[in-house]
């Protein structure tokens, strides 16, 4: 098919969204840059930060857990919102501040959170594209709770489902809030502003528009198909296993209605790749996400090969699936700051190799039908 083609069975336009990723980003940040700005002062008075969500929110902060962990002496914790309601710590109180993602405002799970981390007096911030103060929602949460504020990534952004443009701007969002953070400690923050302000947006949009990774992303998807695997293994290392998850869980099993599991490659090669290497594997794919060999260890870089030439002897080399967008973006720098900041390429890249995954899906009716892109 040509891309046109592909234009035909996307129903929710959802290249037009990919293709503005990029902008998105640029949008959010300059839209809340003196509101971020003002939030990322008040994260040094407390003693912990918890960022909480659900899904696709809860994947999110994963990322920024590297970037807290890397430059900050943040103690950070991420935790699920429905962990949260359920088994709150002892620990919160007044000196704490849970951050909670939720795109649509109206997450169960986020809404009873919130209940419970206000009775130990926490401070509280959402990050949410609900803009209209409904019934059952975090603003009938937080109304008359002095210690909250809510900040709207986009002020026209659009909730889809799954999720698409929110995972990006939430990120940015995120980031931005810590990196401030780290400016206002005195330490110098400005390549990381530069890399998450303007490099990263940049990035995503050249990706996008490379002829040759669609190419690949097309052969790819074509290439799956073709030898029909019973499920795939979505792995990633560091802050490339927050990519790999969703990647698994939104963007193949939602997406495209495939048995699809995340794996961090740390674990997997610990207790997992010993055990498949005893068994009959070869009717599952590996979709294994490279790092940048100068943005990580030698340690890190022996890992990733390590599991690409056991799957590849084991499975074969049509059941491995390597993601690199660094095949077709070149961006300046080195070091862990671009290793954490650019894990949206890998997003991204996933992203278009599902949509043509479901597009090809839907031409051959031996294979669950995959209704629409939301």
């Amino acid at each position: 098919m040509e891309n046109a083609d592909y234009e035909i069975y996307d129903s929710s336009n959802l290249r037009k969204t990919l293709n503005e990723y990029g902008d998105k980003i640029k949008d959010a940040l300059d839209y809340n840059n003196e509101i971020i700005k003002e939030t990322a002062q008040k994260l040094g008075m407390y003693d912990e930060i918890v960022i909480s969500g659900c899904g696709d929110k809860f994947t999110v902060p994963l990322i920024t857990q590297y970037l807290a962990d890397s430059f900050t002496k943040i103690n950070l914790r991420i935790i699920h919102s429905r962990i949260l309601a359920n088994y709150t710590p002892e620990w919160i109180s007044p000196k704490t501040l849970i951050i909670f993602l939720t795109a649509s405002g109206t997450t169960t799970d986020v809404l009873d959170a919130i209940r419970e981390v206000k009775k130990k007096n926490a401070g509280i911030i959402v990050i949410t594209q609900l803009i209209k103060k409904g019934e059952k929602s975090v603003y009938t949460e937080l109304k008359g709770y002095r210690n909250s504020q809510i900040i709207i990534p986009l002020k026209n952004g659009k909730v889809t489902w799954p999720s698409t443009t929110t995972f990006h701007t939430f990120l940015a969002i995120l980031n931005a809030l810590f990196i401030y953070y780290l400016e206002n400690q005195g330490v110098p923050a400005d390549a990381l502003l530069t890399l998450q302000y303007l490099d990263l947006p940049e990035y995503m949009d050249e990706l996008s528009n490379n002829k040759n990774m669609h190419d690949w992303c097309i052969l790819t998807a074509k290439q799956l198909l073709s030898i029909k695997p019973v499920g795939f293994y979505f792995l990633g290392d560091g802050p490339r296993y927050a990519a790999a998850r969703r990647g698994a869980l939104v963007n193949f099993v939602e997406n495209c209605k495939e048995d699809s599991f995340p794996i961090e490659n740390e674990e997997f090669v610990h207790l997992v790749i010993e055990t498949l290497a005893d068994v009959n594997v070869t009717k599952n794919v590996l979709i294994l996400l490279k790092p940048r060999s100068s943005y990580v260890s030698k340690q890190a870089n022996n890992r990733f090969e390590e599991i690409k030439s056991l799957w590849e002897e084991k499975a074969g080399k049509d059941k491995i699936v390597i993601i690199d967008p660094f095949q077709f973006v070149t961006p300046k720098g080195i070091g862990k700051k671009n290793d954490i900041l650019l894990t949206p390429l890998y997003v991204l890249m996933l992203e278009w190799l599902a949509y043509y995954y479901a597009i090809n899906k839907k031409q051959d009716p031996s294979r669950k039908e995959v209704k629409s892109f939301k």
